[in-house]
């Protein structure tokens, strides 16, 4: 191809006889027709040779501006895909978020047709994030609150941990039989501090222990049934609604954390963002 070649007249060109008139191809190059006009002129000059034929306002290919017509769609189409798939590319979000979190709270949402961001990606991962080093655009954190600096932080829910179990293992419990405690992580602590500050709200003749590394493992091993289990309300509000897993008492306790939702400061596509943390806070 010549470097000659009038690219962006042929551009034009190929929209005119694919919509098949001028004012549908202004509309949609977001030019004037008589700009339109000029660069059909344009191109007619470069070949010699009429490409359309006109009929009153109708416009009609000639022969060369059939052949020319059918070999520049083709490649037309292929950069309109690349620019549309590059473009997406730039507005995908990448964030990271504790398993738990992403299991019990964002997947069905994310899921849904109602989701403001088309291309959302997940990593699941309890650590720090650092955005230094790593690759997202924002996270959700679970802690205290503090963060550095140059972070934008939003708190979108308080861990409160409440005891459930399963009505067979509840009926057992009623019965004075002991039960097997289900700890959300190694450390135990959760336990620990309920017995401290709760000591009249459930007995404390406990069986075995089954230890997870996760909130949503430890709601798993409830609802199978292998004991009683202190989780975070807010992840199994469809488990209590549906009477599969059943709280001992009404008594929470706040472990003083709470599921952040942040991201740098000098961050870019903040309006997709914006739109995400929306998103997320409605679904709460």
């Amino acid at each position: 191809m010549s470097r000659n070649t009038p690219l962006n007249s042929l551009r034009v060109f190929e929209s005119v006889a694919r919509l098949g008139s001028i004012s549908a191809a202004a509309s949609e190059l977001f030019l004037t027709p008589s700009a339109v006009s000029k660069h059909i002129s344009k191109l007619e000059s470069y070949f010699d040779a009429a490409l359309f034929n006109h009929n009153g306002p109708k416009l009609f290919l000639t022969s060369t501006g059939i052949k020319l017509s059918e070999k520049v769609r083709g490649p037309f189409q292929e950069v309109y895909l690349i620019c549309d798939e590059i473009k997406s590319r730039k507005s995908t979000i990448k964030i990271k978020t504790p398993s738990s979190f992403y299991i019990r709270i964002l997947a069905d949402a994310l899921s849904s047709c109602d989701t403001p961001i088309e291309n959302v990606s997940m990593w699941m991962d309890t650590e720090l994030i650092d955005f230094t080093r790593e690759p997202y655009n924002c996270a959700i954190q679970y802690g205290s609150g503090i963060f550095p600096s140059h972070w934008e932080s939003i708190k979108l829910l308080e861990e409160h941990l409440v005891p459930v179990c399963t009505p067979d293992v509840l009926d057992s419990y009623h019965a004075g039989q002991a039960y097997n405690v289900i700890h959300p992580s190694p450390d135990k602590t959760d336990w620990s501090r309920w017995f401290v500050l709760f000591p009249d709200y459930i007995r404390s003749n406990t069986n075995k222990e089954h230890i997870f590394d996760t909130m949503d493992l430890a709601i798993s091993a409830a609802q199978k049934g292998l004991g009683i289990a202190l989780v975070d309300e807010q992840m199994i509000k469809n488990e209590l609604i549906s009477g599969k897993l059943i709280k001992l008492c009404d008594v929470s306790l706040f472990t003083g954390s709470s599921y952040y939702f942040v991201y740098p400061k000098s961050v870019k596509n903040s309006d997709n963002i914006s739109n995400l943390l929306n998103f997320i806070q409605s679904n709460l």
